[in-house]
């Protein structure tokens, strides 16, 4: 992989009254990545995206399809088939319900949403639940923790440095 990050503006307004502060951390990153596979894969993280609140999208493409999901539209998952009817291509919508995961426990219908407060509980259920011996471990685990933080390590590598970085070099 390889990165780039800047810090593009000395200042930014914080807190509820919008004093200024200095900045101390990049603005902006973008990193590319090259998989055994051939696939590739960008990683983008901005303070400077105007407009957006909370986004932290995610998106794959492939050959079956595409998934799109964006914590600003947190009950809402976009789906893509190229086996669709002729003049009805494109994206569908599919919205969270009680069919899904965890939602019937907290709503038992659908058309409403699970919060950002919800999806904490979850997580703090999954953790308890996860340090049980007798259940099996939660997913993900220590292991993936680990890929995730050596990805980040190379990602900072790489933009401190200006050169890919192989994950096995990290």
């Amino acid at each position: 992989m390889t990165a780039q990050r800047s810090t593009v503006k000395s200042t930014r307004k914080v807190g509820v009254e919008g004093e200024l502060a200095k900045i101390t951390v990049p603005d902006t990153m973008a990193a590319l990545l090259r998989f055994e596979s051939g696939a590739s894969g960008t990683i983008e993280a901005s303070w400077m995206a105007a407009g957006h609140k909370h986004t932290i999208e995610a998106e794959v493409f492939g050959t079956r399809g595409s998934i799109s999901v964006d914590f600003e539209r947190l009950n809402e998952l976009r789906l893509y088939s190229p086996d669709q009817q002729r003049g009805r291509e494109g994206f569908t919508t599919v919205l969270a319900g009680p069919a899904h995961g965890d939602f019937g426990s907290f709503i038992p219908a659908p058309g409403h949403q699970l919060g950002f407060n919800d999806l904490k509980t979850i997580e703090i259920r999954d953790l308890l639940v996860g340090l049980d011996p007798a259940k099996p471990p939660p997913w993900p685990d220590f292991e993936e923790a680990w890929q995730v933080q050596r990805t980040v390590d190379a990602i900072v590598q790489s933009t401190t440095n200006g050169s890919w970085i192989a994950l096995n070099d990290v």
